[in-house]
């Protein structure tokens, strides 16, 4: 049967699209509206149900939850991109930042293998070098791209750039890890490389962004001087 098939929460996702970006019924608008700041609540639980419903379906037909979460977000995102939407726009980054988020970021925590790090040479030797490679592959690009800016503020955009986006990383070393094409020391080296450019990353780019800055009143003191 097609509702047994994985292709059917695609096609359940698209046409969910094609309806929220071209049909808006009055009388629907029109309710979402009076509801949007009653207690009811009505167009943000009828997102947080589309939400639980497709990250269901998505785990059903053995997607992962991610994808039905970006799913939802996506056909959200599409009904409410106009102007009348702001104030729901609003009221669901809330939500989602505000309480899925931390326990998406707890639950990394609890899951993370710290001991792994250091259970033999290799697994250490991956750390550095997925920071390494983090710098590489978001830094230098930023770095080459950005010869406008002043020569002491480059290191500092280019560190900046290099912070890895610990949720994607994560998503990936799940989706790695349930499909056995990634290596649970090889996943965990990742996570910690990526919590470890969250922390050296933006530190030194501060100091040295601070450092150029106090060159350059220096040198302003000193022209003026002259």
């Amino acid at each position: 049967m097609l509702a047994d098939h994985p292709i059917f929460v695609v096609f359940l996702v698209a046409m969910a699209i094609a309806m929220g970006a071209g049909l808006r019924p009055p009388k629907l608008m029109a309710l979402l509206a009076r509801t949007m700041h009653s207690s009811t609540q009505l167009p943000v639980r009828l997102a947080l149900l589309l939400l639980a419903t497709l990250i269901f379906l998505s785990q059903r037909f053995g997607f992962e939850a991610a994808i039905g979460a970006f799913a939802a977000g996506l056909i959200v995102g599409v009904a409410a991109r106009n102007p009348d939407g702001e104030d729901f726009r609003k009221k669901i980054d809330a939500v989602c930042f505000g309480w899925f988020a931390p326990f998406f970021f707890v639950g990394t925590g609890v899951a993370f293998d710290v001991a792994a790090l250091g259970r033999d040479l290799q697994t250490m030797l991956l750390v550095p070098t997925f920071l390494v490679l983090f710098l590489l592959t978001r830094g230098l690009p930023a770095w080459l791209c950005r010869r406008d800016l002043p020569q002491r503020e480059l290191a500092p955009l280019a560190l900046s750039s290099s912070v890895a986006s610990l949720g994607i990383v994560v998503v990936i070393t799940s989706v790695g890890l349930k499909s056995g094409h990634l290596d649970a020391d090889v996943a965990q080296a990742l996570i910690g490389a990526a919590l470890l450019s969250l922390l050296v990353y933006p530190t030194a780019a501060r100091m040295l962004l601070a450092r150029a800055q106090a060159g350059r009143t220096v040198a302003g003191i000193g022209s003026a001087r002259a």
